[in-house]
């Protein structure tokens, strides 16, 4: 059985169709043993969620679970608890999942038997040629995806998965509450079970990344200091650091190698200031996780995003 996990919150507008581009068989290859477990605080989110199922007629297929708003780490928890299938599929309300990405996610993870988990494919919907941030979206979007390919072809095949968008086999997991990154730690916990992490390059996810200053900064220091968290919790190994000045140095030259006018060439180059400044940054955020009493002192939600 497959185990499809959706957390969502304030999604009323986006979770129906979410929800349609994981279980139209016709659409997303979705085998017909599954079931559908929502967990979302907000009454607006679970009423958008069940029309939909009702539409598609899975309400025998459908569980929701109502959190208490105490953050998606604690909210997964119930799921993972939940969930009957060997294989999970996790996402997001938020997300549109492209035409057979639930296949190519199944065929690439049940391909080798090493894999414990397989990451898709984040596509930024942001316009490109629209503002710097639609710009910036897609060439981290691209760079991330030429990583992973990079990091596939290598003898140890380790990477973090992408939140959007992943497949991995039911380990049953149980995250710390106070996690910020529940992506890249079940990416540590799998490669800590003795499984490696797979790429389904062509299971495609549609991401509205930042459209401002703001939110583009609370985004990545969420993501920095995340990862200076999971130190914390002593699971990271060093053949599978992630995050390191070298691995920057590796993709230097990116930016300005995906640009393919002057515009796109001075929003690269404004791209490098921008990157040493979260860098800069992040000691600072290594300080908040360590005093930080609950998730809540240093959680910023993006509301550019949704």
């Amino acid at each position: 059985m497959i185990s499809i996990l959706l957390t969502a919150w304030k999604e009323e507008k986006t979770v129906g169709k979410a929800i349609e581009c994981l279980i139209k068989k016709e659409y997303s290859g979705i085998p017909d043993d599954f079931e559908l477990l929502l967990v979302a605080p907000d009454q607006e989110t679970a009423d958008a969620a069940f029309l939909k199922v009702k539409e598609l007629g899975i309400e025998n297929k459908y569980t929701y679970v109502k959190d208490n708003s105490e953050g998606k780490p604690r909210a997964l928890n119930m799921l993972f608890e939940m969930a009957k299938g060997d294989t999970l599929i996790l996402t997001d309300g938020e997300v549109f999942l492209e035409q057979n990405a639930v296949a190519e996610l199944l065929r690439v993870l049940n391909s080798d038997k090493t894999l414990g988990g397989v990451s898709g494919r984040p596509i930024a919907v942001n316009q490109k040629s629209e503002s710097i941030y639609g710009y910036w979206a897609h060439m981290q979007a691209d760079a991330v995806h030429r990583m992973r390919i990079d990091k596939n072809k290598k003898d140890i095949k380790f990477f973090p998965i992408s939140g959007y968008i992943m497949a991995v086999k039911n380990l049953h997991f149980n995250f710390p509450p106070e996690l910020f990154l529940d992506d890249a730690y079940l990416s540590y916990i799998i490669y800590n079970s003795g499984y490696q992490i797979g790429y389904a390059e062509a299971a495609k996810v549609q991401v509205k990344y930042p459209t401002s200053w703001d939110d583009f900064i609370k985004q990545k220091f969420r993501s920095l200091i995340g990862f200076e968290q999971l130190y914390k919790y002593e699971i990271i190994r060093p053949e599978t650091k992630s995050r390191s000045f070298w691995q920057e140095v590796a993709y230097f030259w990116f930016p300005i190698k995906y640009a393919k006018n002057l515009k796109e060439l001075i929003w690269s180059l404004m791209y490098y200031p921008v990157r040493l400044y979260l860098w800069v940054r992040n000691r600072a955020g290594r300080d908040l996780v360590r005093n930080a009493k609950s998730i809540r002192d240093v959680y910023v939600r993006t509301e550019t995003t949704k």
